[in-house]
């Protein structure tokens, strides 16, 4: 009987994400059909990229195409969260000590030399780099950035004691044609590295090849999960990585105690493993969706001279231009909380951290800030924000001996980041 309630349960799942592909399938149709009807018509009528964007015409001609599909999207999101089991989120399985936590997954974690003047660390997350079809779809922002992140990585490569950690989601994988089939998203790692080909050099010559141990290190996250797979590595190690491993996890001790670096998916229990059936319908689907549709709004309101209402951010993760961040977003930065929200509760982080007796630094959510641990200054929460969905912005974090820094670089940074937030000035406590 058991067993023929997981097959049957098996079977509702296989059907959810197969129709989750199928409208993806079906919308992709309908998204090209628009597009090619916006340039012809945007040809025709010689309109530059502004002028199309804010001209009303084109902003219900978008809307009209953006209602045909937006019943399916919410059909099926509403169909895979009823598959979600909250009591597969990887936190839930993790054992009570850190010591424990340390022995269950010794071969999953990369245990960093300790901080001193000859180690230094600086971690980047969510860069999300896309291919070159990806930026054709109009899916993904880290080209948006990407001459600024190379900048700020040939800034790191000037002092040979930094190590570059990646810290999951460095890769776009998830808008893929086939997110059923690993073949399929294999098959995108060499279209993505091509697109950033100046990146991974970067990466290769200066923080990985002839260097003893090397200093770039790669921990997977949620929308990188491909890296899991074998034959993935593979490719990763022939453009100039050999013998590279990605890790789910690393260890850095500084001054005494340590610091436990992740992705942060593994608190999120709609893009967990486990569940990343509807992490992927959200983010290939429903992502796109909101974004077009963000992007309406946007539209709408800025011809009309309105405020723009913020409505995403909750469940979707928006791409801030460089107005919306400076007026809106930084002071979030600068007057951190720790949030609870419908994908993560940043509360659980935090009582991870008391229990395990150590101090995390986590992407994930794109929501940089620094809170320190009530009575142990040493001990913090970091998340280390994003390299792609902040306009102008590229994020990393600096855990030296001296200190740990939030650091925001802009076009503006010159020789050093252009806003900081240091741990040893921090006032917010969890």
């Amino acid at each position: 009987m058991v067993e023929l309630v997981r097959e049957l349960w098996n079977r509702i799942v296989f059907a959810g994400k197969a129709l989750g592909d199928a409208v993806c399938s079906m919308v992709g149709v309908v998204l090209e059909t628009e597009r090619e009807v916006v340039s012809v018509i945007s040809e025709v009528i010689g309109a530059t990229h502004e002028t199309k964007t804010q001209a009303v015409p084109m902003v219900f001609l978008d809307l009209l195409f953006s209602v045909t599909y937006m019943p399916f999207v919410a059909a099926v999101f509403v169909i895979l969260r009823f598959l979600v089991d909250d009591e597969k989120t990887d936190y839930k399985q993790w054992p009570r000590s850190f010591e424990q936590f340390k022995h269950l997954y010794a071969s999953k974690i990369m245990y960093l030399p300790p901080v001193d003047e000859k180690n230094k660390y600086v971690i980047f997350s969510d860069v999300h780099m896309e291919s070159a079809i990806d930026v054709k779809r109009g899916i993904g922002h880290f080209y948006k950035n990407k001459s600024l992140c190379l900048s700020v990585l040939k800034h790191y490569a000037e002092d040979r004691a930094w190590t570059v950690v990646f810290l999951g989601d460095s890769e776009e994988f998830w808008c893929c044609n086939d997110l059923d089939d690993e073949r399929g998203v294999v098959d995108k790692i060499e279209p993505v590295i091509e697109q950033n080909r100046d990146v991974y050099v970067i990466l290769s010559d200066n923080f990985y090849k002839n260097m003893n141990p090397h200093r770039f290190i790669k921990i997977r996250g949620n929308h990188d999960d491909v890296w899991k797979e074998d034959a993935a590595v593979s490719k990763l190690a022939a453009q100039g990585f050999p013998g590279i491993r990605v890790y789910e996890f690393g260890v850095i001790p500084r001054n005494g105690s340590e610091i436990l670096l992740m992705h942060g998916h593994q608190f999120d229990p709609y893009n967990c493993d486990a569940n990343n059936f509807f992490g992927k319908f959200a983010s290939s689907l429903a992502g796109e969706t909101a974004d077009k549709m963000y992007g309406l709004i946007v539209s709408f309101f800025n011809f009309f001279h309105l405020e723009v209402p913020r409505i995403f951010g909750v469940v979707l993760a928006p791409f801030f231009k460089k107005n919306e961040w400076y007026h809106e977003q930084l002071s979030l930065v600068q007057s951190p909380e720790m949030v609870d929200d419908f994908v993560f509760h940043e509360s659980i982080v935090g009582i991870l951290a008391k229990r395990y007796g150590c101090s995390l630094i986590v992407g994930h959510t794109h929501g940089p800030k620094v809170i320190k641990k009530h009575g142990i200054a040493s001990h913090f929460y970091i998340n280390s924000g994003t390299s792609s969905c902040w306009e102008d912005c590229v994020w990393t974090v600096e855990v030296t001996a001296e200190d740990v820094i939030l650091a925001a670089w802009t076009s503006e940074s010159k020789g050093s980041a252009t806003y900081q937030f240091k741990l040893s000035e921090a006032t917010v406590e969890f």
